[in-house]
């Protein structure tokens, strides 16, 4: 894989987070499998568009408008670092905290820097 082209040089540089994610990170893990796999459900629903409806439009909701490149009947154009982004960070968050707070935008924003 060639993570300094897919997730940037930072990442390769300093791996940081292999440590946390092996650790902390998944230490109770499978208790949470459940609102993990919610989350991750709901966020793949809301970010990534569903099919183009036959006027040609998206169901996706606006807030998330600006990950979508080109939507035709065909082909959707997705940004994918910044939808991974969201992603991860929504997911990241209900781990963290929990449900309702983690659908926080100042808080998934944290989790994106």
């Amino acid at each position: 894989m060639q993570l300094n082209y897919t997730l940037g040089p930072e990442v390769t540089s300093n791996p940081y987070h292999s440590t946390t994610v092996r650790t902390s990170m998944t230490r109770h893990i499978g208790t949470q499998f459940d609102d993990m796999r919610d989350e991750m459900v709901r966020a793949f629903r809301n970010v990534l568009p569903q099919a183009p409806l036959s006027n040609g439009g998206s169901e996706l909701p606006l807030e998330f408008s600006n990950l979508i490149i080109t939507v035709n009947t065909e082909w959707v154009g997705v940004r994918m670092y910044e939808s991974i982004l969201e992603i991860t960070s929504r997911i990241s968050a209900r781990l963290a905290v929990g449900y309702p707070l983690c659908k926080s935008h100042q808080l998934r924003a944290l989790y994106k820097t």
